[in-house]
């Protein structure tokens, strides 16, 4: 690998310029149209880095979600997970999923920013290190003092890997070319001499650069003043709660649905992420071609799992309930790739990029600590409780992604505006002052 930050395997990228969803302008002109070298460095780029990245991820998502599938291995001859710590009780066992999210939420801005300072190289290594050692610790664990100690170190020595991956991928790539992805260029062993060039100038003027410096307070004031703060913060929780709540516990949930033992129902969650991957490669193609807005994607999610939910408190059918967590399931983790490129576009500068994917990361985990205890199992077979919950704050996520996407088009008209006048060489009064407070 190289040495820089990049974004994650689908999406996520760059400080860049202006563009209401997707780039426009002079800037985005001069790059709309690909050259010879910069296709070729980027076939070489997607070889190095999204496929070693998409493998990691994918083992990391296979260890985060163990846990969840454990809780319901050998219910049947009363010897599960539960009972071998001690017999757990619902709160115990929700806390258990939660303690991984604590650490986790507080170290991921400082671990995002780590990996500029340290390189992808030894950043990425040692967080994959570490995270082996404290998993295979956890099958040493005989009871609830035990795992919950595990579980805290583990989300310590995760934190930062998400948002490193996106971070590292906004060196590379300018966001509209991270819809099907999600070392640093000026250095690359691996291209030539006329590659390095051509991404180098295919990246916007706002890109994070290893040139520039790790901590910046300016960019760091900045990214706070930005409308455009708040609101995406507010998206990530409310989706991340509402939405990701369910995924805690999926195993359980269908288990409990009373069509199939346990055995089955690990099996059963396999639908659900087919279709993610499905409904990823659609509209990753369509928003990568400009054919549909990211914005317009993610409205569609939401309105649909509120639809399903609403449908999983209505109806009491234990197949059409199936069906129904599934499709609510696919559409929940299909949301994130799809918006963060737009949340990474509203940054600018190394420093601002680097904390706001950070802190939107870390904010995030707030659907690990309180997802768990909204889908306790206390709440099942029925649930209604748990899904009237989600249907409240995945409003609230569509609410508030028409207001940022509103507040984000007219960041891009300042920006845009700011750079017809600096290529014409005018000088508007207060507008270096406007541009500088569009931080993140």
């Amino acid at each position: 690998m190289s040495a820089k930050p990049f974004s994650q395997g689908v999406k996520s990228p760059i400080v860049h310029t202006p563009s209401s969803s997707s780039t426009t302008g002079p800037e985005q002109d001069e790059r709309s149209t690909p050259t010879a070298d910069l296709k070729s460095a980027h076939r070489k780029v997607d070889r190095r880095l999204v496929l070693w990245y998409s493998f990691v991820y994918l083992i990391m998502r296979i260890h985060v979600s163990n846990i969840s599938n454990t809780a319901i291995i050998n219910l049947e001859e009363g010897d599960g997970i539960k009972a071998q710590l001690g017999g757990l009780t619902s709160q115990q066992w929700a806390w258990v999923l939660s303690i991984f999210y604590y650490p986790y939420m507080l170290l991921e801005p400082f671990a995002t920013l780590a990996l500029k300072r340290f390189t992808p190289r030894l950043w990425m290594a040692r967080i994959m290190v570490t995270w082996g050692i404290v998993s295979m610790c956890q099958g040493a664990t005989v009871n609830y003092a035990g795992i919950m100690a595990c579980r805290f170190f583990l989300g310590a020595a995760e934190a930062g890997f998400y948002p490193g991956v996106l971070y590292h991928f906004s060196f590379w790539f300018p966001t509209q070319r991270l819809s099907f992805r999600i070392v640093d260029p000026e250095t690359a062993a691996f291209l030539s001499g006329p590659e390095r060039e051509a991404i180098i100038a295919d990246l916007p003027s706002r890109a994070p650069s290893m040139d520039s410096k790790t901590f910046d307070l300016d960019q760091i004031k900045a990214m706070f003043r930005n409308p455009t703060f708040v609101p995406f913060l507010v998206i990530w929780i409310t989706h991340g709660i509402g939405g990701f709540g369910i995924t805690f516990v999926l195993p359980t949930v269908i288990y409990e649905l009373g069509i199939s033992d346990t055995a089955i129902s690990q099996l059963m969650t396999m639908p659900a992420y087919a279709a993610v991957f499905l409904i990823l490669l659609t509209l990753g193609y369509f928003t990568h071609t400009k054919r549909l807005s990211p914005w317009v994607a993610g409205i569609g999610l939401e309105v649909a799992q509120i639809i399903f939910y609403i449908l999983l408190i209505t109806v009491d059918n234990a197949t059409a309930k199936y069906i129904f967590v599934v499709i609510a399931t696919a559409a929940t983790q299909s949301f994130f790739p799809i918006i963060w490129p737009e949340r990474i576009r509203a940054t600018s500068g190394t420093t601002s990029a680097g904390l706001a994917i950070g802190i939107t990361n870390g904010v995030t985990q707030l659907m690990g600590i309180v997802g768990p205890q909204v889908y306790q199992p206390k709440f099942g077979p029925s649930y209604r409780v748990s899904y009237s919950t989600s249907v409240g704050l995945l409003t609230a996520t569509v609410a508030t992604i028409g207001l940022t996407w509103l507040l984000v088009r007219r960041q891009d008209k300042r920006t845009e505006a700011a750079a017809i006048v600096e290529s014409e060489g005018v000088g508007l009064p207060g507008e270096k002052d406007r541009t500088k407070q569009q931080g993140c």
